[in-house]
């Protein structure tokens, strides 16, 4: 794969890896794709070695969000974070439980966790962990693939972090039990077991990439492979 590739490519392994592109606090030095490998923007190669924080894929405020981040940076020096989000609270879209807001504050804490962990010269990796099979705030969990509101998710997103240094963006949480086609480009998507069953239009990672390429973003985005990410 080509630094400059706009296309998702299903042969690479289990991250397939995009481009870059600033901001008005402090961050990390802006990087690329060169190769099968990060760069900053003196041609220096960048590994990142981090953790994933979870808890504002459940909570709309999160839990326990300052002292994971001060564990993660300082004491075992991390230089990625990854931080699991969901569709329905970034919008407010909570089945039963209106938010007035709109989701203003869930962003506000997502906003507030990317500088903090920039002025550490740390990367945030924004992550779509779990979306709704299609219906607004119901079946709230990991899919199989993203559905049509994740395309409203990036397409939101990335237009707030667009070139960010600091910022990078996973397309959806480990994707399974679809064939390529559907991975990449689009398709129905059929999911059952006990107690669901579910139908939903997927858009592929493919229309992902290009709504957050068409919101003016060239940050890098890693797109996880199917077998949950493995393959």
């Amino acid at each position: 794969m080509k630094p400059a590739c706009r296309k998702v490519c299903p042969s690479f392994t289990s991250l397939t890896l995009f481009l870059w592109g600033v901001s008005a606090y402090a961050t990390p030095p802006a990087l690329h794709v060169a190769g099968t490998h990060l760069e900053d923007g003196a041609g220096r190669i960048v590994r990142l070695q981090g953790v994933n924080i979870p808890s504002l894929d459940w909570s709309s405020l999160g839990e326990h969000l300052s002292q994971s981040v001060d564990v993660a940076l300082n004491t075992w020096k991390a230089n990625l974070i990854r931080i699991p989000l969901t569709q329905y609270r970034w919008f407010g879209k909570i089945a039963g439980t209106p938010v007035v807001d709109n989701g203003a504050e869930y962003r506000k804490v997502v906003e507030s966790l990317i500088r903090r962990i920039a002025s550490h010269n740390a990367y945030v990796l924004l992550d779509l962990h779990w979306s709704d099979g299609g219906h607004w705030g119901m079946n709230i969990g990991q899919h199989r693939m993203p559905d049509d509101n994740s395309t409203l998710f990036w397409k939101d997103l990335a237009s707030r972090f667009a070139n960010d240094p600091a910022v990078l963006f996973d397309l959806y949480n480990e994707p399974h039990d679809v064939n390529w086609d559907v991975w990449q480009h689009e398709g129905e998507v059929n999911e059952s077991n006990r107690n669901l069953s579910l139908q939903y239009h997927s858009p592929g990672m493919q229309a992902l990439l290009d709504t957050v390429r068409a919101a003016g973003a060239k940050n890098v985005v890693v797109a996880g492979g199917l077998d949950w990410a493995y393959d």
